[in-house]
C-alpha cells in the first residue's frame, strides 16, 4: 500500500491548525492582576462606603422564635450529589431521612427565616425558585438567610448543565420544585408558630472531630459556634461547624445527612434541646477527623461528640436577653472574571466556564442579632481564612460565625498562597482567584467594622 504522504502531512497540518484555533478560542492566561486594581473592587468598594454612611442600628423589641422540620427524604429513588466519582449516582438505601430546617425570628417589625437544607449547597436555581415562592407571603430576599449541612450523600438532581451534573448526577427537572416546596412549607410552619423567647450564645472547642485536609497539620478551625433561644419548653440551638460532612465516601450509595443527622438525632433524644438547626461553617480545607472510624461510625462518633458537648451547654445555660435587636441585609459581590485552571497558568475562558455552570449574581448575607453576627457566604470558605477572621470580630466584641452556601455558588474560597497548590480546593474549585481570599476577608472585615458601631 503506498502512502501518500503529501496527503498525510496536509490533513495532520489541517488538524493541528484546527487544534491551535480551538486553544486560542478556549484558553487564555490566569489573570493575576491585583484584585484593588480590578473594577469590580472599585464597584465593592462604593458600595460598602455606602453601607457605611447608612448603617443605623436597629432599636432592640421584644423577640420571638418559631421553628420547623419538614422532610425532603425522596419518595422514590434519585440520584446522590457530593462525589463526581461515585458511579453509580443514584441511591441504594435510605439510611437516614434528610430535612429542611427553618428558624423564624421576629423583633418588632423586623423578620427573618433561616433555613438549613440537609444538602450539598443551595443552588443558585434553588434560590431564585423559593424567593419567587414565598414573595407573596411576604418574604423578601433580605429576610431569607440560607445555609446547607453540605453532606455528601443526599438527594441531588438539582443542578442543570453537564458540570452541574457531575457533582449532583442526571438533572431532573421535579427535583428543585419539590426542595423548593418543602422550603417555604418549613417558612410558613415556622411563622405560624411564634412565641417568646431570649437569645445568647456560647461556643466550645472540638479540636479532636476536624483536621486540616489541605495542609497536613495546618491550622484547623476546631470551635463549634452556637446560637441558644430559651423557651418555655426548652432550648433551641442554631450551631456551626466547619468539617466536612464526608464521612460517608464516594462508594457509598445511600441516602444520608451524615454527622449533622447524628448530632440532631442525638440532640433529639437526650438533651434539653427541643429544635436544632446546623449551618456547614467555614468548611474549605476542613475536614471531618473520625480518629480511624468510617462511614456511618464516624459520621456517629462526630455527631454525638457535638451533641453531647451542646448538651452539656444546655444543661449550664447561658445568658440570655429577651429583647433583641435584629438585623439583616445582603450585599451584591461583584467579582473578577471566572478562572477555571487547567494548569497553573493557563484556564479556560469566561464565556466556556459560563456555558458550562451558568452565570449567576452572588451575595453575601449579612444577620445581626444583638452582638452575634453571622454572614453567609457563597462559597466553601476556607476555615484557615475564618481564624482571623473571629479573632478580628472579638476585637470589635462581636461574636461572628461564618456560613457557607447561602444560595450562590462560586466554588471554594482558600487562603491565597495556596493558590498554586495542585489540590482540587486549589487547582479544580478555585473559580475566581488568585486573591478571593484576601477580597472576601477585606468585605467581612468592613462589615464587622461597620456593624461594631
Amino acid at each position: 500500500m503506498e502512502i501518500h504522504w503529501r496527503k498525510v502531512f496536509k490533513y495532520l497540518g489541517i488538524f493541528l491548525a484546527v487544534i491551535l484555533l480551538l486553544s486560542i478560542c478556549v484558553i487564555v492566561p490566569v489573570d493575576r492582576t491585583p484584585y484593588k486594581e480590578k473594577q469590580f473592587y472599585t464597584k465593592m468598594d462604593a458600595r460598602l462606603d455606602s453601607l457605611a454612611k447608612a448603617y443605623e442600628k436597629r432599636a432592640p423589641d421584644s423577640l420571638r422564635i418559631g421553628m420547623a422540620r419538614v422532610s425532603i427524604t425522596p419518595a422514590e429513588v434519585r440520584p446522590l450529589a457530593g462525589y463526581g466519582a461515585r458511579k453509580p449516582m443514584e441511591f441504594d438505601e435510605v439510611l437516614d431521612s434528610v430535612f429542611v430546617r427553618a428558624v423564624v425570628l421576629t423583633s418588632g417589625q423586623k423578620k427573618c427565616a433561616i433555613l438549613s437544607a440537609d444538602l450539598l449547597i443551595i443552588h443558585p436555581e434553588m434560590t431564585y425558585a423559593l424567593l419567587a415562592r414565598l414573595a407573596p407571603l411576604g418574604w423578601t430576599s433580605d429576610e431569607l438567610f440560607l445555609s446547607a449541612t453540605h453532606t455528601h450523600s443526599s438527594v441531588g438532581g438539582w443542578a442543570p448543565g453537564r458540570a452541574g451534573e457531575i457533582f449532583a448526577g442526571t438533572f431532573q427537572p421535579d427535583i428543585t420544585p419539590m426542595l423548593v416546596e418543602r422550603m417555604a412549607q418549613a417558612v410558613e410552619e415556622a411563622s405560624a408558630r411564634l412565641e417568646p423567647t431570649a437569645a445568647g450564645y456560647i461556643n466550645n472547642e472540638m479540636g479532636e472531630t476536624i483536621k486540616n485536609r489541605l495542609i497536613r497539620g495546618g491550622a484547623e478551625d476546631a470551635w463549634m459556634r452556637n446560637l441558644f433561644f430559651r423557651t418555655s419548653t426548652g432550648w433551641v440551638t442554631l450551631t456551626t461547624y466547619a468539617a466536612h460532612a464526608t464521612c460517608f465516601g464516594q462508594k457509598s450509595h445511600a441516602l444520608t445527612g451524615d454527622y449533622p443527622a447524628y448530632f440532631h438525632k442525638k440532640l433529639a433524644y437526650d438533651s434539653l434541646v427541643r429544635f436544632s438547626q446546623f449551618m456547614a461553617g467555614a468548611v474549605a480545607s476542613m475536614g471531618p477527623e473520625m480518629v480511624g472510624r468510617k462511614g456511618r461510625e464516624g459520621a456517629k462518633f462526630i455527631g454525638e461528640s457535638m451533641a453531647a458537648q451542646l448538651s452539656l451547654l444546655a444543661n449550664f445555660g447561658t445568658q440570655t436577653d429577651a429583647v433583641a435587636s435584629l438585623e439583616t441585609f445582603k450585599l451584591k459581590v461583584p467579582l473578577r472574571a471566572p478562572q477555571l485552571k487547567i494548569s497553573k497558568n493557563l484556564k479556560i475562558r469566561p464565556w466556556v466556564f459560563r456555558s458550562l455552570f451558568g452565570d449567576h449574581d452572588v451575595e453575601v448575607a449579612v444577620l445581626k442579632l444583638n452582638n452575634t453576627l453571622i454572614i453567609g457566604l457563597p462559597c466553601d470558605f476556607s476555615g484557615e481564612l475564618a481564624i482571623p477572621l473571629y479573632e478580628y470580630a472579638r476585637s470589635k466584641k462581636l461574636n461572628l460565625m461564618i456560613t457557607s452556601f447561602n444560595g450562590g455558588y462560586i466554588g471554594y474560597v482558600t487562603q491565597d498562597d495556596r493558590y498554586d497548590m495542585e489540590k482540587y480546593e486549589t487547582r479544580t474549585m478555585n473559580w475566581y482567584g488568585p486573591d478571593s481570599g484576601a477580597y472576601f476577608s477585606e468585605i467581612i472585615t468592613r462589615v464587622i467594622d461597620i456593624l461594631s458601631q
